[in-house]
């Protein structure tokens, strides 16, 4: 089995374009999930395991390679409204890290599917959250760190229904996502071409943010 110095595990690939960019040697790597790659940070062994969204899907990620420490990143839901595209928010429920960069600590909800109203962010965030995610319910029972960069704000509902779009394996169907989005193609397609937009911006982010933290 592949040992890590630290385990990074996310949902997709793409919420790990920004941190690959500050890694050495990085290469696929085989391992019973989506996608893997290792790779040197700081000269120390690492792995990025990317495996879908939900918590059986990161339970599995986690047990896919032998790990020093244990670090769940990726995308989330604003709930606070004050967070903005791209802000940095650390799960006050896991381990605190130590960085030079800014970025907000609170309680962070882990759902078992896509907050995609308003109306549903604004139910979680009167539960005292900031932000909301997938995958981190998945790993209870471990200590691990939970590091996230905003890519929708907490006053926005989707037009696009992606909890229908999630597959049983955990991905997203683009498949699905564009045949929904042509029903409605004035109000669906701008905002896949916006959240691709502000994806690329938190993966960015976070890349930077991980980079400056001393774990």
């Amino acid at each position: 089995m592949a040992t890590a110095d630290i385990l990074f595990l996310a949902a997709e690939p793409r919420e790990f374009t920004g941190t690959l960019k500050f890694w050495q040697d990085v290469r696929p790597l085989n391992l019973p999930v989506h996608w893997a790659r290792s790779g040197l940070r700081k000269g120390r062994p690492v792995i990025a395991v990317a495996n879908g969204a939900g918590w059986e899907r990161a339970r599995l990620a986690a047990e896919s390679a032998a790990f020093e420490r244990l670090c769940n990143i990726g995308f989330c839901g604003a709930l606070d409204p004050t967070l903005k595209i791209a802000d940095i928010v650390v799960s006050s429920s896991h381990m605190s890290v130590k960085s030079g960069r800014p970025y907000v600590n609170g309680p962070v909800a882990s759902v078992s599917q896509i907050a995609g109203t308003a109306r549903e962010k604004q139910r979680l965030r009167s539960e005292g959250f900031i932000a909301v995610e997938m995958e981190a319910a998945g790993l209870a029972g471990l200590q691990f760190y939970c590091i996230k960069s905003v890519s929708d704000l907490a006053g926005e509902t989707f037009a696009n229904d992606f909890s229908a779009a999630i597959l049983p394996n955990g991905k997203i169907s683009t498949a699905r996502v564009l045949t929904s989005a042509l029903r409605h193609p004035f109000r669906r397609f701008p905002e896949l071409i916006r959240l691709a937009r502000r994806t690329a911006a938190a993966s960015q982010s976070l890349g930077e943010f991980l980079d400056a933290c001393q774990f």
